[in-house]
């Protein structure tokens, strides 16, 4: 059996049983509607009547309150009444007193309820500042209408009058004066008017300020002052001119830094007790001494200590060093110092290191004969030794054997040995060598010497002195620093062999790498000019005019020169000048050759007048003879920029302006010209191509030859000449050049070495010696290293010349030529006479040696010796 489900649910209606209906029961059952209806009506009003009690739910309607309630108010106001809601009440509230008296208040203070919570009178603070402006009535007029009754008021005539200040007042003992301002009421103290004595009134000349009818300052209409205490002040002050009189007089010309009393202060170190405190300071000097000790000074040298050092830096100590190779023939070796031996002495290497007294602060033995082991003993002993000590090294019997290994020659070159001798080759078995150097001056750099042609050579023995000078070891007057001859000094020598570490001068070829040094120091500066060449002119440098062959100078006319502007080589080159500035250089041979080359860099501008013969033409260079007799002239067609040749032989052209390709020479630059000739045909070739040739058998022949530069030179000066630069020309006797060739890439050189790696010695075999200087301006300049031909000087007063042709050196009969000639007299057997042919008085032509004459005319070369010229290597 189960219970209805209920719900809080108002139904509309309930339903009626009707006798049709079905019995049927259940929770859905008609049966049970009625009943489930009036249940949920009672549920909901149940549920009503909870939420008004627990006031969730309001009454909309009550009529009163089933209890009166009681509804009162407290704080500032009270008040409360009795309410049921059965109708309106009402009840007066009652303030409460705010704590301010009862009254009329000017200023109150009122908190945020509007609550009067202070209240007081208006005080003057209280106004606050007004703009007079502002106010817009009331305002009085006089003093009086203000209530102000101790002020001073003035009169209808706008004077101030009040009993403690008067103004328009006169003098005190004249109290009806306008003039003046007078304080107090008897009016005695004031400023005022006062004319001594005239009536201020009237005008007044001072103004004087009294105090108790006391004058006590007067001024006037000038500004003077006067009080009766000083009188006039400009009495008793200085004028400018004087303060500026007074304060020069005590300058007294002291310096600008110290004219003024605060750069005075400031140099005495703005101390008001100067005086006092130098006085101190003073009291604590000492007085006076002649001593050191008697300044009580301990740490410096004095006068007798400087003289003991002076003396040791200054000590001078004989050294005498003696090396020997085989000992049973030649006597002992060894060092001694002041003539007290101190050295050791012993087989092989000895070897001693000096102090910079002299004294003997290292030494050392090696025998290097049997082994190895001992040349590097030797050398770790000379690597010890620090840079600038002096280290010398002797030998006793045997030093050959094993010289070479344990790096004992570095040691040595360290201490100034050198390749040359002590690696030489001809470093014998017992032979002599000594070593007097400094460690770290460098190999060749000490005084080394030798001496044992062979083995067990009885001369191998040297013994050497010298001085050591505050530790500088001196030989010969001078400080011994390097080897005996620096590499490529010229000695000559009294015997037909060269020493050790010299070689002949005598034009051979050496090894480059066997005379290393020697190549390094001379190059190949003495290597011959190649036998082919006729000429070969540089002009690479501003004074480079000079022929390489035979030592003749360029001859410049109308502004050509050498210059700057252009340079192949080096920093300059030949220059010629449009409109008369060329160069000639006439060879000392005739020109006649089965084959030849003509060379050189040419750089054209195309400026210039052209030729006679009708071409505008940029001449390149031409080598003729005066007569025109022969000719090889090159050019270039400034039209076409071809190049043009001419060739002619006694006068005869056989190639006249011939004419090669166009643009050859398109733009102003360095171009290698060569003209060659190989016995058939003609060749020129610009920058090593060739551009125009001819066969020709005919030979070019120009009996006096001349290089001319720049200028057509069939007739130089007269047709135009260009505007140009020249360098490196070479004329040859042999042809070079048969087909195109790589261009130069350096000057013209000189004969080259049988094997490259060889270089030439000078030649000084026969030759005398002139002093080179590359200073010279005259015609006689010269190059360095190179040779100048032999001359023959004749001199005759009477004759306006001398002409010498073909000097020979003969004996013959002929006196006459010495009278007519009136040369100078020299005795034969001094000089080797010369013969030449010489116009004289009467066309006489005659010798200038005579036969058993002792006197001639005219020398070839002085008198002079033969001895062994030498190079140093």
């Amino acid at each position: 059996m189960a219970n209805l489900q209920e719900k809080p649910a108002w139904e509309a209606g309930i339903y009626q049983l009707e006798t049709s209906d079905p019995v049927l029961g259940g929770p859905d059952g008609i049966d049970n509607l009625q009943a489930k209806q009036l249940a949920n009506r009672t549920v909901f009003l149940k549920k009503q009547i909870d939420d008004l009690v627990s006031g969730a739910l309001t009454a909309e309607y009550a009529d009163r309150l089933k209890t009166p309630r009681n509804i009162a108010m407290t704080g500032d106001g009270s008040w409360n009444v009795t309410f049921d809601a059965s109708g309106n009440v009402s009840a007066a509230m009652m303030l409460s007193n705010s704590g301010v008296t009862a009254g009329s208040y000017g200023q109150l203070t009122v908190d945020a309820k509007g609550r009067v919570t202070a209240a007081r009178a208006i005080v003057p603070d209280d106004v606050p500042a007004l703009d007079w402006s502002k106010i817009t009535s009331g305002k009085p007029t006089t003093l009086a209408g203000y209530g102000i009754t101790d002020a001073a008021g003035k009169d209808s005539s706008n004077r101030v009058s009040a009993n403690a200040f008067r103004a328009s007042k006169g003098m005190p003992s004249n109290d009806d004066a306008t003039s003046g301002f007078a304080f107090g009421t008897d009016g005695d103290t004031g400023l005022f008017a006062d004319s001594s004595g005239v009536n201020p009134n009237t005008g007044s000349n001072n103004l004087g300020l009294y105090i108790d009818s006391s004058k006590v300052l007067n001024v006037n209409r000038t500004g003077s002052i006067w009080t009766p205490a000083y009188g006039a002040l400009e009495d008793k002050f200085a004028s400018k001119t004087d303060l500026k009189t007074a304060i020069d007089g005590v300058v007294a010309g002291a310096p600008g830094a110290l004219n003024t009393l605060q750069e005075l202060a400031a140099a005495l170190g703005n101390d008001s007790n100067y005086a006092a405190t130098i006085t101190k300071q003073l009291s604590g000097k000492a007085d006076r001494a002649t001593t050191l000790a008697g300044y009580g000074i301990a740490d410096a040298a004095s006068a007798s200590d400087l003289a003991k050092l002076v003396a040791k830096v200054y000590s001078r100590r004989l050294i005498r060093v003696r090396s020997c190779g085989y000992s049973a023939k030649n006597g002992g070796a060894g060092l001694e110092i002041d003539g007290v031996a101190v050295g050791p002495i012993a087989r092989s290497y000895n070897m001693v290191q000096l102090d910079a007294n002299g004294s003997v602060s290292r030494s050392g033995t090696f025998d290097v004969v049997y082994g190895q082991g001992q040349a590097q003993a030797a050398a770790d002993w000379l690597n010890a030794v620090s840079d600038g000590a002096t280290v010398i090294v002797y030998c006793y019997d045997e030093p050959q054997s094993n010289r070479l290994s344990g790096g004992l020659p570095e040691a040595l070159y360290r201490c100034g040995a050198s390749r040359a001798i002590f690696a030489s080759d001809k470093f014998q078995y017992r032979s002599a060598y000594l070593l007097i150097g400094r460690a770290g001056c460098g190999e060749g750099q000490g005084l080394e010497r030798y001496r044992g042609d062979k083995g067990d050579s009885p001369d191998a023995q040297l013994d050497v002195t010298f001085e050591l000078v505050s530790g500088q070891p001196l030989l010969g007057g001078g400080q011994v620093s390097g080897a005996a001859a620096p590499a490529g000094q010229v000695a000559y020598f009294s015997m037909p062999n060269a020493p050790d570490g010299w070689l002949k001068a005598n034009g051979a070829q050496v090894s480059q790498t066997s005379y290393s040094n020697l190549f390094a120091a001379i190059g190949q500066t003495f290597a011959p000019v190649d036998p082919t060449t006729l000429a070969m002119l540089r002009l690479d440098a501003a004074d480079a005019m000079l022929d390489r062959v035979w030592n003749k100078q360029l001859v410049v006319y109308g502004g050509a020169n050498m210059s700057t502007e252009q340079a192949k080589f080096g920093n300059a080159s030949l220059k010629t000048v449009a409109g008369g500035g060329y160069a000639t250089f006439g060879l000392t041979e005739a020109f006649s050759a089965d084959a030849f080359t003509l060379e050189g860099w040419h750089y054209p501008t195309f400026l210039g007048n052209g030729g006679s013969n009708g071409y505008s033409a940029a001449w390149v260079i031409s080598m003729n003879a005066s007569n025109v007799a022969g000719e090889i002239t090159i050019a270039i067609d400034k039209a076409s920029r071809a190049p043009l040749v001419w060739l002619s032989n006694s006068g005869n052209f056989f190639a006249n302006a011939a004419l090669g390709p166009a643009g050859v020479f398109a733009a102003p630059r360095w171009y290698h010209i060569a003209f060659s000739y190989d016995g058939a045909t003609y060749r020129l070739f610009v920058d090593g191509a060739l551009v125009w040739s001819q066969a020709s058998a005919m030979r070019v022949t120009i009996p006096d030859n001349t290089l001319v530069f720049g200028v057509d030179g069939c007739a130089p000066g007269i047709v135009g000449s260009t505007t140009a630069y020249y360098q490196d020309w070479k004329v040859s006797k042999v042809c070079r050049y048969a087909g195109n060739f790589a261009v130069p890439t350096a000057p013209a050189g000189y004969q080259q070495a049988a094997d490259p790696g060889n270089f030439f010695l000078p030649n000084l075999c026969g030759e005398f010696i002139r002093g080179w200087s590359d200073s010279r301006k005259d015609v006689e300049k010269r190059i360095f290293g190179s040779w100048q031909k032999g001359t023959l000087s004749l001199s005759d007063p009477n004759l306006d010349y001398v002409a010498v042709t073909t000097p020979v050196h003969v004996t013959n009969t002929v006196q006459d030529a010495y009278q007519d000639l009136g040369a100078d007299i020299a005795n034969k057997s001094w000089y080797q006479m010369g013969r030449g042919s010489l116009p004289m008085e009467g066309n006489f032509s005659g010798d200038l040696d005579a036969n058993n004459f002792n006197f001639g005319y005219g020398s070839s070369r002085p008198r002079n010796v033969a001895l062994l010229a030498c190079v140093k290597y």
